[in-house]
């Protein structure tokens, strides 16, 4: 490609259409690209881009008449430096009779023939044809030179080599934001990048098949991947590039900022030239370039041009990655040649990958160093503390997100803990959005109370529209100073904190509404009637999302008693009619045969990675199934079965969430009251769900032989006794989640003081299987002589026997732990190890 440098005087306007004219129809049948300074757009630093396409070109061609010679501009800034700087190819044009033999130009073989100017030809048209005819010919004659010059340059072992150079080194490893890391001074992409899950949108989105890792090799090689805003889209095109240079490939990377026409040789020559060293390099097979465009629907081009460039790029280069906000999605369904590319969309983080991406931040800075047990112990109580923040969507589990919040429980741990409690961690995330958008410190107090007071005029409205905007504004100047921004909510727009929806203006995301809104509410507290009313309104609806994460923000933005306590004694109310069940031998002894029928537990040695893995992979399944379910419950009224249920696990969390944030601040007593009510709570729901299960234990067992029935190869008594069976298991398998759901939702690692009062005060099976579990999940401590104690106490309890066995199990696969203590386990709980199990199996077989 013969990329040519237009130089002409704007006196001489007539002459270079005269040039063009001619030569325009040659230019179509050859590897010519021409630039003047007539394609510069409205608005262009004229000196800035004409200086950069005399970098790019590297032949110019120049129509001389007195006018050229006499421009200052262009001796000094154009062919003058070309000339003394010996940086291009020079092609004069002689158009009028002039002093140009007189000049630095008369090194050079100038056109037409002899030098004869056009003004002296009698058929000027024949000179042009001339010019164009010789022009068009000398350029390809060029062209091929150069490409047997390197050619040649390679054979003789001379070629020059495509290097990356620093600058996009550098690039590639910068992170958008900056994140404080304990270990790490200066955190580059490569510590901590996690492959994001795509999905096809082409396909059938609720099919799990069509969700893939974004470095498949199942992925086309030509392909549109969006994603939503802050989901990761230019760190995703950074590693794309990295990626396919690890590859041997030659990828160019552009914004789409920079494609400002449908050429795209001009775009991608400038983009290989300002990322490669060498940028000379003559690319023999262009099936060896990648190339990979961020943000392209920011282009701004037409429909016509954005199908040209899509087309050219599908037809002449076979790898191809376009990266693109949501946005674009809508615009491309009108672009014939998007068809040509399989489309994806980058999806949030779910547990899987939010693991991963822990695991990594918490190895950054001393990956070789780390021990598994520290790295799974750790990574546990970070992701304990995330999903309780970006659990079902509340925050999106998108990356810059995710690192925040674990920047910030890394870097303030030990005595400003507090900082990374629930309610400060969102705190954060606002004041960091508002922050991006600079908006100076003296105003950054303004704009809270600002985004407060809309909160409550948005509260039970769900928006405002245009006409609540101004009555909110009207009324908000009046009592409070307003903030210095001619348009607040479009800063609060830029700041992704609001976003204009079909009835108006809303939060964009849920937690900055649930925030704002509680701290509203947390302000108005004073008011007897307004906090009784609103209070018992939220407690009531407890089992709706929005009512729960409000009550959770409103005990951190309030120190008020009176909410713990209507809290309490909302915990008191659940279930209220039922007793404790203590899980005592006589209160389950229904299910012991079943549970001597089981084969025995065998501790297997297995890698904790992958037990890790695979147990991220199954909360993710459930993850997304509660979201179906909750869509479900937000409909029920509150006096629902089902919202009853989900009531009181939204009450245990938000116990938990309490106690974990203000553990330092409340009185022993109220802490003791909450957890003991949080406790009773599940354990009510637990005597609950063993009393309709016993009364509807024959219907069940109708409804799984009628399953089981469809079996041919099952008798009659087979159906009965796997009936039997199957509803014995689903029996068991509440009572240990019960036991589980309680420990995980409010125990944390600053009450144990609290939690061995329960168990002293409340020496039952029940309470020390809670207080056992809380050890394991939030201390991640496996103590052997409290292992030996239950194991004892449990010694004729055989449910609570067999449910301290798998919970000791099941941390083993979770965690690292010696061999030593394995065979200690195996003692104390009568596990065999595996190897002692097979050996036990080959003997009774010999």
């Amino acid at each position: 490609m013969s990329k040519v440098f237009l130089s002409y005087c704007h006196k001489d306007e007539q002459h270079k259409e005269d040039l063009l004219k001619f030569l325009n129809p040659l230019i179509n049948e050859t590897h010519i690209e021409i630039w003047n300074d007539e394609q510069l757009d409205p608005g262009d630093d004229w000196h800035k881009e004409i200086q950069e396409k005399l970098k790019e070109y590297d032949k110019v061609v120049a129509i001389i008449t007195p006018n050229f010679l006499a421009s200052y501009y262009i001796n000094e800034y154009e062919v003058g430096p070309a000339i003394e700087n010996d940086t291009h190819r020079v092609i004069p044009l002689i158009v009028e009779t002039c002093s140009w033999q007189r000049t630095r130009l008369k090194q050079y073989n100038a056109l037409p023939k002899n030098g004869n100017a056009v003004q002296e030809w009698s058929n000027k048209n024949r000179a042009w044809t001339e010019i164009a005819e010789s022009l068009a010919d000398g350029l390809d004659s060029i062209e091929e030179k150069e490409k047997v010059l390197v050619k040649q340059a390679a054979q003789d072992g001379q070629e020059k080599k495509l290097e990356l150079n620093e600058a996009t080194k550098k690039w590639l490893e910068e992170l958008d934001l900056p994140f404080n890391h304990p270990n790490a001074t200066v955190l580059t992409l490569s510590d901590i990048f996690i492959p994001p899950h795509v999905r096809s949108i082409t396909e059938d989105a609720s099919d799990l098949n069509n969700i893939i890792e974004a470095f498949s090799e199942d992925l086309p090689k030509q392909k549109i991947i969006y994603g939503e805003e802050q989901s990761g889209k230019t760190t995703l095109a950074k590693k794309i590039f990295s990626e396919k240079l690890e590859k041997g490939r030659i990828p160019i990377y552009l914004n789409g900022t920079d494609i400002r026409n449908k050429n795209i040789n001009t775009w991608l020559d400038k983009a290989l030239q300002s990322e490669y060293y060498n940028s000379d390099y003559n690319v023999e097979n262009m099936n060896d370039i990648s190339i990979v465009i961020d943000d392209f629907g920011s282009c701004g081009l037409n429909r016509a041009a954005l199908n040209a460039i899509l087309s050219d790029l599908y037809h002449n280069f076979e790898s191809v990655d376009l990266i693109s906000s949501d946005r674009f999605r809508y615009v491309s369904l009108d672009l014939e040649a998007s068809e040509f590319f399989k489309e994806y969309e980058i999806l949030p983080l779910g547990k899987k990958k939010r693991q991963e991406l822990v695991e990594a931040w918490i190895s950054a800075g001393k990956k070789d160093e780390i021990i598994e047990e520290e790295l799974y112990g750790r990574a546990d109580q970070l992701m304990d503390r995330l999903d309780s923040i970006v659990l079902r969507n509340v925050v999106p589990p998108l990356p810059p997100y995710i690192l925040t919040i674990l920047s910030l429980a890394s870097v303030n741990s030990g005595k400003e803990m507090e900082l990374t409690a629930h309610g400060h961690c969102y705190q954060y995330l606002v004041y960091q959005a508002l922050e991006k958008s600079n908006i100076s410190p003296k105003e950054l107090d303004k704009y809270m109370n600002l985004l407060t007071q809309m909160s409550g005029w948005i509260y039970g409205r769900n928006s405002l529209d245009s006409k609540g905007v101004k009555a909110f504004f009207d009324w908000y100047n009046q009592i409070y100073l307003p903030v210095e921004d001619q348009n607040p909510i479009q800063m609060l727009e830029q700041c992704l904190l609001l976003e204009e929806g079909q009835n108006g203006w809303q939060f964009k995301h849920p937690y900055v509404y649930y925030f704002f809104a509680a701290r509203w509410i947390a302000e108005n507290l004073y008011s007897t009637s307004f906090k009784e009313e609103t209070i018992s309104y939220l407690l009531e609806n407890l089992h709706k999302q929005e009512c729960a994460n409000i009550l959770i923000f409103v005990t951190h933005h309030s120190n008020s008693v009176e909410v713990l306590e209507d809290i309490e004694y909302t915990l008191m109310g659940q279930f209220e009619e039922e007793p404790v069940t203590w899980l005592e031998r006589n209160e389950i002894d229904f299910i012991e045969e079943f549970i001597k029928e089981i084969p025995e537990l065998v501790m297997e040695k297995r890698e904790v990675k992958e037990g890790r893995r695979v147990k991220a992979e199954q909360e993710e399944k459930a993850e997304n199934k509660a979201e179906e379910l909750e869509e479900i419950v937000e409909e029920l009224s509150p006096n629902d079965l089902l919202a009853q249920v989900t009531k009181f696990l939204k009450s245990m969390e938000l116990v938990g969430q309490v106690v974990r944030g203000r553990a330092a601040s409340l009185p022993r007593d109220r802490l003791f009251e909450l957890i003991k009510e949080s406790e009773f709570t599940g354990l009510r729901f637990l005597h609950y769900f063993l009393s309709i299960s016993e009364i509807g234990k024959e219907e069940v067992l109708r409804s799984i032989e009628e399953v089981l029935s469809e079996n041919p190869n099952l008798t009659n008594k087979e159906v009965e006794v796997e009936a039997k069976n199957s509803y014995l298991l689903l029996t068991y398998g509440v009572i240990f989640g019960i036991i589980n759901k309680i420990s995980s939702s409010v125990g944390c690692t600053e009450a144990d003081v609290i939690y061995d009062d329960m168990e002293n005060q409340f020496p039952r099976p029940a309470i020390q299987l809670i207080r056992f579990a809380m050890e394991l999940q939030h201390k991640k401590r496996l103590d052997i002589e409290r292992v030996k104690d239950l194991s004892k106490e449990f010694k004729d309890n055989i449910a609570c026997f067999k449910i301290l066995k798998e919970l000791v199990v099941q941390h083993t696969y979770m965690f690292p732990v010696e061999y030593y203590k394995k065979q200690q386990i195996a003692d104390a709980l009568d596990i065999p190890l595996e190897y002692q199990y097979r050996s036990q199996l080959e003997s009774g077989g010999r």
